[in-house]
Formats: structure tokens, sequence, C-alpha cells
């Protein structure tokens, strides 16, 4: 909860819900991931995963023209 409040803050009420292509969650996801997995404690890395990964699958049912799936690069 405290992840909503404090991206609410930052970037409005609800800004998530605009859209951004899944690409961004899951860069998002994956960078906090690894910083989570190197012992990282400047935030709540793990809470930024499942955050970033909640706004990816609602984004996924909501927004079809957010889902840049099959254009991203497989790294």
């Amino acid at each position: 909860m405290e992840r909503y409040r404090s991206g609410g803050a930052k970037y409005g009420d609800n800004n998530w819900t605009k859209g951004m292509p899944l690409s961004v969650y899951y860069d998002s996801a994956n960078r906090h991931m690894m910083q989570w997995w190197q012992g990282d404690e400047s935030e709540d890395h793990a809470a930024a995963v499942v955050w970033n990964m909640m706004c990816a699958m609602w984004t996924e049912k909501n927004l079809d023209n957010m889902n840049d799936k099959l254009n991203y690069p497989n790294k």
C-alpha cells in the first residue's frame, strides 16, 4: 500500500492507469529484482517487483494498445 501512496504523491493519483507499454513494467520489475537479489536496501525492491507485475497484469487486461510484448526484443 505504501508503494501505491508514494507513487501517487510522486506521479499523481492513479497515473499508472493512463497506460504505459508492458515493456516499461517488465524493465522496471527486472531492475528491481536484481537490486533486491543483490541486497540493495535503498528501497523496498521486492514491493516494486510486485507493483510492476500487478500493473502489467492490469494493463494487459485493460489496455490492448499498451501490449508491446511482440515488439520487445528478447534478451
